[in-house]
C-alpha cells in the first residue's frame, strides 16, 4: 500500500459528519454529536444520498 493510502479508507467516515473530504478526525466529532444525528449522517452517506 502506498504511503498515506490507509487514510483514504477514512475519507467516507470523515465526509459523513463534516461534509468534507479532508479535515478533522471524525471520531471526536461523532462523539460530540447527539447519537441520532450521528447515526442519520452515517446512514445517509452509506445510502449514497
Amino acid at each position: 500500500m502506498p504511503p498515506g493510502a490507509g487514510g483514504l479508507s477514512f475519507v467516507p467516515l470523515r465526509a459523513a459528519p463534516t461534509g468534507r473530504l479532508h479535515g478533522p478526525e471524525p471520531a471526536p466529532l461523532l462523539v460530540g454529536m447527539p447519537p441520532e444525528r450521528a447515526r442519520a449522517r452515517l446512514l445517509c452517506f452509506a445510502d449514497g444520498a
